[in-house]
């Protein structure tokens, strides 16, 4: 994973392709960074603009790359495993 991403779909995309109940606010900018806010899509399908990345104890960077083989052993990301979203 890299450390940045561009979104630069229409709110009424997002609202179409997710079937969501309205279109998201959307960031003010399609490169999206780490502590940049993303619009996010919850288990409701509700699309809310969240910050990118798990908070981090030891240096107050957000964690934003981990490894799928690793994940259920690493204590800053094994209580988020449950909590699922669509980052588009």
């Amino acid at each position: 994973m890299c450390g940045r991403f561009e979104l630069d779909a229409k709110a009424e995309v997002f609202k179409k392709r997710y079937k969501l109940k309205r279109p998201p606010a959307m960031p003010n900018t399609p490169e999206v960074r780490p502590t940049d806010l993303s619009v996010v899509v919850n288990g409701k399908r509700e699309a809310v603009l969240l910050g990118w990345g798990f908070p981090s104890e030891w240096d107050g960077k957000p964690l934003f790359n981990a490894r799928a083989e690793t994940l259920a052993d690493k204590p800053s990301v094994c209580p988020y495993l449950e909590q699922r979203c669509i980052v588009p």
